[in-house]
Formats: C-alpha cells, structure tokens, sequence
C-alpha cells in the first residue's frame, strides 16, 4: 500500500513540478523581453561610439606618388618598391600629433574585405598650428596581385592636443597592379 502512495505522490509532484514550470516558462518570457530590450540599448551605445572617424576641418592633406611613373594610368608595378609622399597642413589653432600612416588593397566592389595589409608607419610626430610637414609611406603590391583592379586606400591618423582621434584616407581609388616586362626575355 505504501508503494502506491509513494507512486501517488510523484505523480502529484511531477504534475506541481509542471505547474511550476509553465509559471517559469511565463517569468522568463517577460525576462526575456526585459533582456532583449537591454540588448538593444547596449547595441545603440556601441553604434553610437563606433562612429567612424574623419579628418579634422582644420588639417589639409595632399599626397605624391613619387615612385617614377607610377600613378600613370593608376597603376601601380608588382614586386616593386611604391613610396608615396603625404604632406600634412595645420591650419587650426591647435598641436595635431601625426600618429602612424597605413594602407592596403581592397577588394573593388566590398571595400570592407581586405586583400592585403601594408605596414603600418608609426611617425608620432608633432605638427605645430599654420605649419606644414610631410610623411614618406612605401609599399610593395604582391606579385599574385599583377593583372587585377584592387581599391587602394591610404589613411593618416592622428589626433589633436585634446585627444580627439581623426583619420583621413589620403588615397582612396581603385588601381591596377600590373607586372612589369623587364630583362631579358628566354624564348627566342
């Protein structure tokens, strides 16, 4: 007789158990949407800080492929050493601080998919305000490369003497890397 009691017991435990659960389930229906919802403001605070960043109103940049012929036609030679010259004008009333220059080859129609990184050139050097300064930048393109239109960016960042971070794609277009026919050639 105590086994069939025992057996009425779990049964009732197993249905409260039940109960329990669906009331469970409820409470974490609404947690869930408390949770979701806090989710959501967390991702608006990281939209929010992860603006991108710009150059500042007060800087001027040009820059200067001065490898020989090398910009003629956008292209740029495989294998071969490629510097470009980055001039840097402060016309605000404030020290900027050039940190570091980079670049590299994007695919043409996604410019978010990088092909190839080039080293990035930390300079950390001072521009006073109503001064002028200039940066070397160099590469090589791979030679795998040769043949193909690649979006080519170069950017510049630095930041002022408040600490605001500023970046600016001194080179942004779509090149063609091409081999060069140089030596000698074998078949005769």
């Amino acid at each position: 007789a105590e086994t069939d009691e025992e057996a009425e017991v779990e049964t009732e435990t197993d249905e409260d158990a039940g109960g329990t659960d669906t009331e469970t389930d409820e409470d974490a229906g609404g947690t869930d949407t408390e949770t979701a919802a806090a989710e959501t403001d967390e991702e608006e605070e990281e939209e929010e800080e992860e603006e991108p960043l710009k150059a500042s109103p007060d800087a001027d940049t040009t820059v200067l492929f001065t490898t020989t012929n090398t910009m003629l036609d956008q292209q740029i030679p495989a294998t071969k050493l490629v510097r470009v010259l980055v001039g840097f004008t402060n016309k605000g009333d404030k020290d900027f601080v050039v940190e570091s220059m980079e670049g590299a080859f994007r695919y043409p129609q996604d410019y978010s998919f990088y092909i190839q990184n080039f080293t990035t050139f930390t300079f950390n050097t001072v521009v006073q305000p109503n001064t002028q300064a200039s940066f070397e930048y160099m590469f090589t393109a791979a030679e795998p490369f040769a043949g193909r239109p690649f979006g080519l960016t170069i950017a510049l960042n630095y930041k002022d003497t408040d600490g605001n971070p500023f970046l600016d794609a001194v080179f942004n277009d779509t090149i063609s890397v091409v081999e060069l026919d140089e030596g000698l050639d074998g078949e005769m």
